[in-house]
């Protein structure tokens, strides 16, 4: 994973696994975390870097965000980039 600046260690793990497509219950019992904890972790990030789970995962994977309306535009898309639920802010 890229360095991205403004996240702690804890962050870090959290994003990893969501950018992968793993659901946040998913992610906390990989972490040994609650859920509460990982959405928290996720509303850190979300706050600071980014505004959707598309783009933590076009940002932890180095590659441009995909084209408004268009989730699946850009080479390399898989399901686990083209189907995460956005979040609202």
């Amino acid at each position: 994973m890229p360095a991205v600046p403004g996240l702690t260690p804890a962050d870090r793990a959290v994003a990893r696994l969501v950018a992968t497509g793993r659901s946040n219950r998913d992610t906390a019992a990989e972490l040994y975390v609650s859920v509460k904890t990982v959405e928290f972790h996720l509303g850190h990030i979300f706050g600071r870097l980014i505004q959707s789970r598309k783009d933590l995962a076009a940002r932890l994977s180095a590659r441009p965000p995909p084209l408004a309306g268009n989730p699946g535009s850009y080479p390399g898309a898989t399901l686990a980039t083209r189907h995460l639920p956005a979040r609202d802010h």
